[in-house]
C-alpha cells in the first residue's frame, strides 16, 4: 500500500480517554496500581546538561544553569528563585531522590474551568505568587495526550521500516518507534509564604508538566490555578484547597486560545513593541505575550509577571523567601497514593513505564494495522517484504 493512503488513515483514527480504573481491563485500558515506585533510571540530581561538559560537585552550581534559545534551564538539584537566581534543593528539601517522580497517584479528578471562564481572582489581602515553565524536570507515571502522538509514533517507525522493505522487522509491534517519553515532567513547587492565603498560578507554555506541591507548615494554599498550552497536572493538593485552570490553547478557551507566554525581561521596551535578543525570544515569542497579559490581567486583576518565578525548565521552584538557616527542612512528598488532578487529554492515564510502553505499541499497531485494512494480528513485515506495484514500477 501507498505510504501516502496509510497517513491520511493513521491521523483519522480516534482515541477515547482512559481514567484511573479499580482493577485490571482488557489490554486497551491501562490501570493504574499502587506498587512501589520502580527506579526509572534517571536520576533528578544529575544535571541535564553542563558548561563544557562540567558536572555537578557540589562546588560548582553554575553548571547547574544552561541556557538556550529558549532561555534558562535548571537542572537537578538546583532549585530556581525568583530573578533567575538558584539555590540547592537539598538545603530545603529532605528526601531527593533519583526516584521521586515515579511515585503512583491512586485516583484522578479533573481540572476544569469556572462557569462563564470566571475565574476565581486573589481574595482582598491574599498573597500572589506565580510560575512560569516551558517544561518540567523528570517523567513522571502520567500520561496525557492525544492520538496524534500515537498516530506519530506508528508513522515514524512506518517510514524508517518501509524504507528498508521490512527486513528489520520481528514482530509488529517492532515497527512503532516510541517517543522518548510521553510522562508528565514533575516541577517540585516548594511554597514558603508564611502568613495571609496564597492565590498560586501555575503556567505552562505547552503543557506536559505535573506539579509537585510542598508548601511549609506555615503556608496556606488558599486557592491554585493551572494555565496550560496544553495537558498538565497536579499532585500534593493540600485539602481544602480550590483548584480551577484549563487548557488554553484551543480557541474555545476561556483566553481565545492565548496560551501561556512567559512575561518579557527587563531589559524588553514597552508592551506594544518591546525588542529583546534571539535567545530569550523564543520563549516568550514577543507579540505573543501581549495578548495573554491582557487576557490575564483582565481576568485576575493582577499582572502575569507579579511575584512570578519563570524559566524554560526546571526540576525545582521556589515561590518566596528561602528557608531560615535555622528551620527544619521540608519533608519532600512524593506523588505515591495521592490524587492527580489533570486537564484532561483524550487519552489521560497513570502508568508504570513497561506497561505503558506496551499499551502505546499496542494502539499504534492497531492504527497500521487498520491503515493498511487488515487485522492487528496480520504481520505487518512480511506485507513491507511483498513486492508491490509501486516496487514493480
Amino acid at each position: 500500500m501507498d505510504l501516502k493512503l496509510i497517513v491520511p488513515g493513521l491521523l483519522l483514527i480516534g482515541g477515547a480517554v482512559y481514567f484511573l480504573q479499580p482493577e485490571s481491563k482488557p489490554a486497551e485500558v491501562v490501570t493504574a496500581a499502587t506498587p512501589e515506585a520502580e527506579a526509572s533510571g534517571i536520576s533528578p540530581l544529575r544535571p541535564l546538561g553542563g558548561r563544557r561538559g562540567k558536572v555537578y560537585d557540589g562546588t560548582n552550581p553554575e553548571v547547574l544553569r544552561t541556557r538556550n534559545v529558549t532561555g534558562y534551564h535548571f537542572a537537578s538539584p538546583a532549585i530556581l528563585r525568583e530573578g533567575d537566581k538558584m539555590a540547592i534543593v537539598t538545603d530545603m528539601v529532605n528526601g531527593i531522590g533519583p526516584d521521586n517522580a515515579r511515585g503512583m497517584p491512586t485516583e484522578l479528578q479533573a481540572i476544569t474551568a469556572p462557569a462563564d471562564c470566571a475565574y476565581q481572582r486573589p481574595w482582598p489581602g491574599d498573597q500572589v505568587a506565580a510560575v512560569h515553565l516551558y517544561g518540567g524536570g523528570a517523567p513522571s507515571n502520567a500520561h496525557l495526550y492525544t492520538d496524534h502522538l500515537v498516530a506519530r509514533a506508528a508513522l515514524r517507525g512506518l517510514r524508517h521500516h518501509k524504507d528498508r522493505r521490512g527486513v528489520d522487522v520481528t514482530d509488529n509491534s517492532s515497527i512503532v518507534e516510541m517517543p522518548e517519553s510521553s510522562g508528565l515532567r514533575q516541577v517540585d513547587v516548594v511554597v514558603n509564604m508564611p502568613g495571609a492565603p496564597v492565590h498560586l498560578v501555575l503556567q505552562d507554555r505547552a503543557g506536559g508538566v505535573l506539579w509537585n506541591l510542598l508548601p511549609t507548615v506555615d503556608t496556606r494554599l488558599g486557592q491554585v490555578t493551572v494555565l496550560s498550552g496544553g495537558y498538565s497536572g497536579v499532585v500534593n493538593l493540600p485539602k481544602g484547597t480550590a483548584l480551577q485552570g484549563e487548557n488554553l490553547s484551543p480557541r474555545s478557551s476561556c483566553s481565545g486560545g492565548n496560551y501561556p507566554v512567559e512575561p518579557p525581561p527587563p531589559e524588553a521596551a514597552s508592551r506594544d513593541g518591546y525588542s529583546v535578543d534571539s535567545m530569550r525570544a523564543g520563549n516568550h515569542r514577543l507579540r505573543s505575550y501581549d495578548p495573554y497579559g491582557k487576557w490575564f490581567e483582565a481576568t485576575f486583576g493582577r499582572l502575569a509577571s507579579e511575584n512570578a518565578v519563570w524559566a524554560a525548565s526546571a526540576s525545582h521552584v521556589l515561590v518566596g523567601k528561602p528557608l531560615a538557616a535555622d528551620a527544619a527542612k521540608i519533608e519532600y512528598r512524593t506523588a505515591e497514593g495521592s490524587t492527580l488532578h489533570v486537564i484532561p487529554a483524550p487519552l489521560t492515564y497513570v502508568a508504570k513505564p513497561e506497561e505503558h510502553e506496551a499499551w502505546l505499541r499496542d494502539r499504534a499497531v492497531q492504527m497500521l494495522a487498520a491503515a493498511y485494512g487488515v487485522t492487528p494480528d496480520t504481520d505487518l513485515g512480511a506485507l513491507m517484504r511483498a513486492p508491490t506495484d509501486e516496487r514493480k514500477q
